[in-house]
């Protein structure tokens, strides 16, 4: 026997385990459609620290001039000396080349359209919206009145005071969010404007 208490809290845990891992699988996802580029500002930030080096290796130098015009330098480009994480990497579509016919005035040529792969595969979006556990046990009280339940053994009989509960759990999909379908909506919006007719 253990406590109702014990027994719901695992639930919850169980079901939070279950949130977070279809929240994982749709990062994983992302990293399917997209691929991870540095930004421009974490290329500026890269040059920036270079020439913050260069600044103190001249003063080790003393060649203050040389310092002072790197520093400048830095100053003028507005450099920030700390990139938020967003700010690092940029997240580009993964590209396919696909060619296909059209008419033109010559007669019937071959284009090629850079389609973004989101815009050609469905991306499943899920998400738990419902829990349904479903189970029999046994419940019963201690003397502290705490509510106690267990699973009954298969064939056994429950005593006079305990009596059969059935909890349900349902997990089902979810839809796509409205963000993803903006984006993917931007992206058909580029395919079409590559496509004459």
């Amino acid at each position: 026997m253990i406590k109702l208490k014990t027994l719901v809290e695992a639930i919850h845990s169980s079901i939070n385990q279950a949130v977070q891992a279809v929240g994982n699988q749709s990062i994983e996802q992302i990293k399917y459609f997209f691929e991870e580029i540095p930004s421009p500002l974490s290329k500026e930030h890269e040059a920036a620290e270079k020439k913050i080096k260069q600044a103190r290796q001249a003063l080790a130098e003393g060649k203050t001039d040389v310092a002072k015009s790197l520093l400048q330098e830095i100053k003028d480009s507005n450099h920030q000396k700390v990139l938020a994480p967003e700010q690092e990497m940029t997240h580009r579509p993964k590209m396919v080349a696909m060619a296909y016919p059209g008419n033109t005035e010559s007669g019937l040529e071959t284009f090629v359209a850079h389609v973004p792969l989101i815009s050609l595969v469905p991306m499943a979006a899920s998400q738990v919206k419902h829990i349904k556990f479903r189970c029999d046990l046994e419940v019963t009280s201690n003397e502290d009145d705490e509510l106690l339940v267990s699973f009954p053994s298969a064939g056994s009989e429950a005593s006079s005071n305990s009596a059969n509960t059935h909890i349900e759990i349902i997990v089902e999909g979810g839809e796509t969010t409205d963000g993803l379908k903006k984006l993917i909506e931007g992206y058909d919006r580029v395919l079409r404007a590559q496509i004459p007719g």
